[in-house]
């Protein structure tokens, strides 16, 4: 006997007779057709709703309600390949209920139940399951956290990892009162996962410095991160001998020196020159490349003020024979704070600044080793250099230094030779 036809268009079937305990008899086939029903009702599902969205942790389960068009239609529910691992469908009476596990990732997942009629005819429903990612508290984590020391002339950086989870960090820099410091550098990358930390500018006072890192973040219940910082006074001398110094002994023999003058209608005409000098001994090369002086050895670094030079008529530049005074920097005219001015027969003496490219400036001796300046050095206080050109040469001078640095060691030599003088990067023919 054969079910209604529930649809509209005829079907076919076949029914297939088989001899019992007899393969030699062949199996009798028997088709069966069956009109289609003219007066069969729309087959379809209606699902309410048809989609579902989930927290991330301890969702409440949720109930869909299916409507078949006929109440012969029945149907099934189950959840859609991968779904199947974190969706739990239980069918009821006209519903189905859907549950969800908790999602161990912060970003939301998609899934779908399919339910299908159990007439072909009908066309299967789906419902969309949405669940959010788990909900991760915001935090924040610093590493290290130890305090931050650098001695006064040390510029290096410290690297400070930061891990900001569902917020956003900012740093700033405070002193013992949780006032701004500016002496406190800080650099996020790019990336805001890192942030770089050193002293802005060497410390050239005679007084420490201390403060504060302090990491925070935008949400409400997360602590702060207090790093403390410090940076060491600066020593009361830079000298680092204890006796006096003979140049003669050091092996001076060769000089590079610059004079930049500028022209005659300059609008910033200065009323006096500026002679830039460096006595070396062997072993010291100077770098075109970088502007620098490499190798390792002994150089004697000053800058003598002159009164303003022009070119003479032998198409020379010449340093005025005569005493040259060692001394500080005048205050500039129009900024006391700007010590920017010499008299002419003056050198400016030696100080160390919080320059990262130039932090021996005026007159120093130093040691280099392969170029660095990490060994014995004296900056020059007081005394005198006395210059007399020689008659045979275009830049051919004597030195006579009696000096002092910041130790009261006394220093004193002469040098005898060429400066090796270029005028705006062009030397001047000895």
């Amino acid at each position: 006997m054969a079910a209604d036809n529930m649809s509209k268009d005829g079907r076919t079937g076949q029914i297939r007779i088989f001899a019992e305990n007899n393969d030699k008899v062949p199996a009798i086939s028997i088709t069966l057709r069956q009109a289609g029903n003219a007066d069969a009702p729309d087959l379809y599902l209606t699902v309410e709703p048809t989609s579902l969205t989930f927290e991330g942790e301890g969702a409440a389960p949720q109930e869909v309600k299916v409507t078949p068009s006929v109440e012969t239609l029945a149907w099934s529910a189950t959840a859609e390949d991968d779904a199947a691992a974190w969706i739990t469908v239980e069918e009821g009476n006209g519903t189905f209920t859907v549950s969800v596990q908790d999602n161990p990732e912060e970003s939301r997942r998609t899934g779908r139940i399919i339910v299908t009629p159990s007439e072909p005819s009908a066309e299967a429903k789906a419902v969309i399951v949405v669940q959010e990612g788990k909900i991760v508290p915001p935090s924040l984590t610093v590493t290290p956290t130890d305090p931050l020391a650098w001695e006064y002339d040390d510029l290096n950086q410290a690297y400070l990892t930061v891990t900001a989870v569902n917020c956003t960090w900012t740093a700033k820099a405070v002193d013992e009162e949780g006032k701004a410091t500016d002496w406190i550098s800080l650099t996020p990358d790019k990336n805001d996962t890192q942030l770089n930390v050193r002293p802005a500018t060497r410390n050239t006072t005679a007084s420490s410095r201390s403060g504060y890192i302090i990491i925070s973040v935008d949400a409400e219940g997360v602590d702060e991160v207090r790093i403390a910082a410090s940076q060491t006074a600066a020593p009361d001398h830079f000298s680092t001998f204890n006796n006096d110094i003979d140049l003669n002994t050091l092996g001076f023999s060769w000089a590079r020196s610059n004079l930049n003058p500028r022209y005659p209608d300059d609008l910033f005409l200065y009323p006096w020159s500026s002679w830039e000098i460096n006595i070396l001994s062997d072993g010291v090369n100077f770098n075109p490349n970088t502007g620098k002086f490499d190798g390792t050895g002994h150089k004697l670094s000053f800058n003598i003020i002159t009164d303003r030079k022009e070119l003479n008529d032998e198409m020379n530049y010449v340093i005025p024979d005569g005493d040259y005074i060692v001394g500080p920097a005048k205050p500039a005219p129009e900024d006391p704070d700007d010590l920017a001015t010499s008299d002419p027969f003056t050198i400016l003496q030696g100080r160390k600044t919080s320059s990262f490219w130039a932090p021996y400036q005026g007159f120093w001796y130093l040691t280099l080793t392969d170029g660095a300046t990490d060994g014995d050095m004296a900056p020059i206080i007081t005394g005198t250099v006395t210059i007399t050109k020689q008659a045979d040469g275009n830049t051919l001078y004597r030195f006579d230094f009696d000096l002092t640095d910041d130790m009261n060691n006394r220093i004193t030599g002469t040098y005898e030779g060429s400066i090796g003088l270029y005028v705006n990067g062009v030397q001047i023919p000895e």
